[in-house]
């Protein structure tokens, strides 16, 4: 009889500390999984910042280089400032094939492509595959403008 309790309470023990280990082991595995899951979004969502990023420079150099003088006026130091700025910047991440269509729009350059069509490029090197086209993307020109009629620039 003696023996049976003690085989009893050996087993027991020796099935808590089983039950202990596993306890630990699925514990260890889901906390592993679950970093492993918060890591990957992590890295996922600091490329999305990144590309968004990339896409407001690009926005914003095309936006600014639109509304620069259309003729060879001059213009503003700050505005040539702030479009070699974002020309620089965009020279150093995108493409060389993007970068050389990119210069030659910004140069007007009689065999450019059209700035909404390098755009659409820009997006898909950033995003990949999409179904856009130049008639989803909207420009309000000159023309919407109200004339300076002597008022001071703000």
């Amino acid at each position: 009889m003696q023996e049976i309790i003690t085989y009893i309470l050996g087993s027991f023990t020796l099935l808590g500390a089983l039950a202990w280990l596993l306890k630990i082991w699925v514990a260890s595995s889901i906390k592993s999984i679950i970093s492993h899951e918060f890591d990957k979004r992590k890295i996922d969502y600091k490329n999305q910042i990144e590309i968004r990023t990339r896409a407001k420079l690009i926005a914003e150099l095309l936006a600014e280089w639109l509304s620069s003088p259309i003729d060879s006026s001059p213009m503003l130091p700050e505005q040539r400032k702030r479009l070699n700025q974002l020309s620089f910047e965009a020279s150093l991440w995108l493409p060389e094939e993007i970068a050389l269509q990119l210069s030659l729009v910004l140069q007007k350059s009689p065999n450019a492509p059209n700035a909404f069509n390098l755009l659409l490029k820009v997006r898909e090197y950033l995003s990949g595959k999409h179904n856009l086209t130049l008639d989803n993307i909207t420009q309000w020109t000159r023309e919407h403008e109200i004339p300076n009629k002597g008022l001071p620039e703000e």
